[in-house]
């Protein structure tokens, strides 16, 4: 719900990813690929990235801020031109449908039982 409304900082978010395009390629390698950054003084994008808020460092190693920016942050780049060309992404839009309507299904039987009292509780 946060992610669905226009506010400042958002806004401010945006305005600094597509003022630093040099931003793009870690973020997009952290967030697509899954791959490990490494936090090493003075590489420039890493910096940014910190000084925006937009990553933070953990064990030397660099890691989404938080979630909400995380998926921001992935929404931004997946609606990109360069993006939505990509075979994977139309791919992706067919399955999000199935994803959300199976994932509901099993997400409430598992929940149903539970809410009834007969449920696996830990």
């Amino acid at each position: 719900m946060v992610l669905a409304e226009q506010n400042t900082l958002f806004e401010s978010l945006i305005n600094k990813v597509e003022s630093y395009p040099e931003l793009e390629k870690p973020l997009r390698d952290l967030l697509f690929k899954g791959k490990e950054i490494v936090y090493v003084v003075g590489v420039r994008s890493i910096e940014m990235a910190l000084m925006l808020g937009l990553v933070k460092r953990s064990n030397h190693i660099i890691l989404p801020a938080n979630r909400i920016f995380e998926t921001l942050l992935y929404d931004l780049l997946l609606a990109s031109p360069a993006m939505q060309q990509n075979r994977i992404y139309d791919e992706a839009l067919k399955e999000k449908n199935q994803f959300v309507r199976d994932g509901r299904r099993y997400f409430l039987l598992y929940l149903g039982p539970i809410i009834n009292g007969s449920g696996n509780i830990i």
